[in-house]
């Protein structure tokens, strides 16, 4: 998150001023970038790239910004659920394997 949403920002900032939103033209310019400068894993440059796409998209007259500490978009290569009291994660040093508590509501 910390790394994510910073990159995110940057990005934002970079598709505005190229007056773009297109998600594989931003891909092909700046998915290494994203890998080096803020050290994304190549998914979760992939998920950042396509977080800003859709932010840009949605008013293009004004640039998106990213808060530091803003929620960031999860899919099956950066978390799954391991039975219902372990979550694995996609960090920028690896993977990780975590406790989890599910509420009573969601375990069903």
């Amino acid at each position: 998150m910390r790394a994510f949403n910073p990159a995110a920002d940057w990005l934002a900032g970079e598709a505005f001023a190229r007056k773009t939103a297109n998600r594989m033209a931003l891909q092909k310019l700046f998915h290494q970038t994203l890998r080096d400068r803020y050290g994304l894993s190549a998914q979760m440059a992939v998920r950042c790239i396509a977080q800003v796409s859709e932010a840009c998209k949605r008013n293009k007259s004004r640039r998106p910004h990213f808060r530091p500490l803003a929620a960031i978009p999860y899919d099956q290569r950066m978390m799954s659920f391991k039975g219902t009291d372990r979550v694995s994660r996609l960090t920028r040093s690896g993977r990780i394997r975590a406790p989890f508590v599910m509420g009573r509501c969601q375990a069903g």
